[in-house]
C-alpha cells in the first residue's frame, strides 16, 4: 500500500508523475476552457479516488480532521488549480512550475504561524539551494520564453493557495495520525468538485460532455490518473510523514524535470544556465536529505 512508502521517495515520485502530467494539462488547457478542464480532471481523480478507497475498504474519517480537508480541498485543489491551469495555458508547463519555487518558502511561513513546525539550519539551506536552483532555471528560459508578470502573479497566487491547502492537510493529520491518505484525498477532491461546479455556474461555463472529443476526454483521463490521483496520492503521502516545508522543497524538482523533458522533446542540448540549476538542486537535495539525518 501507498501508506508503507516513507516521505522521501513519495514526494519524488509524485515529481516525477506530476511534471508529465503539467505537460498533457499545458496543451489541453491551450484548447479547452480551463473552468471546464479543471472540472473533469478533479472529476476523473474522484472517480479513481473512489475506486482506490473501495479497494482499501475505508471513507471513515473524524469530523475535525473532515473539516480541514475540505478547506484544503476548496483552497488548495479547487481555487489554487484554477489560476496554475491558467498559467499552464498562457506560459506552459515549465515556466509555470517555475513559479513554485516560492512554495516552499511560503509553507515554510504558514505552518510555523499555523502549526508551529520550525525548520533547523539543514532544512533552511536546502530551501535556498533549491530557490537557487529555480533561479538558474529562469535564467535558462529567459533566453527563449518571454516572461510575463501578470500571469506569474496569477501563478504565484495560486501557489500559495496551494500551500495553504498543504497547510490545512497537514492540520488533518496532525489530528488524526492514522488517517489514510487516499481517504484524506477522497474528502478534498469532492470538496473541489463542489467548488468547480459552483465556480462554472457563476462563469456560466457549461459543463455538457459533448463539448469534449474523444481524444480530449483520453488524454484528460490519462493526465488526470497520472497528475490527479497518483501523483496527488503520493504527494499527501508524503505531507502526512514528513516535515512540509522540507517535501515542498523537494517538490522544486518539478521544474527541472520538466525542463529536462523539453530540451529531450526539441532535441537541443542544455544550457550552462540548466548544469547550474542540477549543480544546486543536488546542494539542496544534500541539506534537505542527508544532512538533516547525518
Amino acid at each position: 500500500m501507498i501508506e508503507k512508502i516513507s516521505a522521501i521517495p513519495s514526494v519524488l515520485l509524485a515529481s516525477i508523475f506530476w511534471t508529465l502530467a503539467s505537460i498533457i494539462f499545458a496543451k489541453l488547457g491551450k484548447r479547452i476552457n480551463t473552468t471546464r478542464l479543471n472540472f473533469y480532471k478533479t472529476l476523473f481523480s474522484l472517480f479513481f479516488f473512489v475506486l482506490y478507497n473501495l479497494t482499501i475498504g475505508t471513507f471513515l474519517v473524524d469530523a475535525d480532521s473532515l473539516i480541514w480537508l475540505v478547506l484544503s480541498g476548496i483552497v488548495g485543489f479547487a481555487l489554487a488549480d484554477l489560476l496554475v491551469f491558467y498559467s499552464f495555458a498562457q506560459m506552459g508547463a515549465a515556466r509555470t512550475l517555475m513559479i513554485s519555487a516560492f512554495s516552499p518558502a511560503i509553507l515554510a511561513i504558514q505552518s510555523f504561524l499555523l502549526l508551529g513546525i520550525s525548520m533547523n539550519l539543514g532544512q533552511v539551506l536546502g530551501l535556498i539551494f533549491m530557490f537557487i536552483c529555480l533561479f538558474f532555471l529562469s535564467l535558462d528560459k529567459m533566453e527563449g520564453i518571454n516572461f510575463n508578470w501578470k500571469i506569474s502573479f496569477i501563478a504565484l497566487f495560486g501557489y500559495s493557495l496551494d500551500a495553504l491547502g498543504i497547510t490545512f492537510t497537514k492540520k488533518a493529520f496532525l489530528l488524526t495520525p492514522e488517517l489514510n491518505s487516499a481517504t484524506a484525498n477522497f474528502y478534498r477532491i469532492l470538496a473541489a468538485l463542489l467548488i468547480l461546479t459552483v465556480v462554472a455556474k457563476l462563469k456560466k461555463v457549461s459543463l455538457n460532455i459533448s463539448f469534449f472529443e474523444k481524444k480530449e476526454l483520453k488524454m484528460i483521463g490519462l493526465s488526470s490518473f497520472v497528475g490527479t490521483f497518483l501523483a496527488v496520492l503520493f504527494w499527501i503521502n508524503a505531507i502526512s510523514k514528513g516535515h512540509p516545508p522540507t517535501i515542498a522543497a523537494l517538490g522544486s524538482l518539478t521544474p527541472v524535470f520538466a525542463t529536462l523533458i523539453e530540451y529531450w522533446i526539441a532535441r537541443q542540448w542544455p544550457s550552462r544556465f540548466f548544469f547550474m540549476a542540477l549543480t544546486s538542486m543536488g546542494c539542496g537535495v544534500y541539506f534537505l536529505v542527508f544532512w538533516v539525518n547525518a
